[in-house]
């Protein structure tokens, strides 16, 4: 999914923005690709008021709690997230962050990555 993101958004990078909220799992083989979005949050494992919903429509309203300021008019929180989430977000002003890998790259002289993790 990154993957496309990353592909559609340079086909008109002024025009086009992403919010994405994910997994925080960083031993995944995606995870280095969030490095070009700018992290705006990190929710962890537990956090019982992250997901919000209009009232209507959802089963016994009067158990669920305002999300008032936090989600909106009539909007209630539906559930927490069990796992560490992250949310990500990226537009043409986006810096993107450097990775432990690639600060080493660029500070040893943009050697090779043979190189970078042979000398350390």
């Amino acid at each position: 999914m990154l993957t496309k993101m990353l592909k559609d958004f340079w086909k008109d990078p002024n025009n086009t923005s992403y919010t994405v909220v994910l997994r925080r799992s960083e031993s995944a083989a995606w995870w280095p690709l969030t490095y070009f979005f700018q992290e705006l949050d990190n929710i962890l494992a537990g956090t019982r008021e992250f997901f919000s919903r209009p009232r209507a429509g959802t089963y016994d309203p009067h158990c669920l709690t305002d999300a008032a300021t936090e989600g909106g008019e009539d909007r209630v929180f539906i559930q927490g997230t069990p796992f560490d989430t992250v949310v990500l977000y990226k537009d043409a002003t986006t810096v993107p962050r450097i990775d432990p890998n690639q600060y080493l790259h660029a500070t040893l002289g943009h050697y090779s990555a043979d190189y970078c993790t042979s000398s350390t």
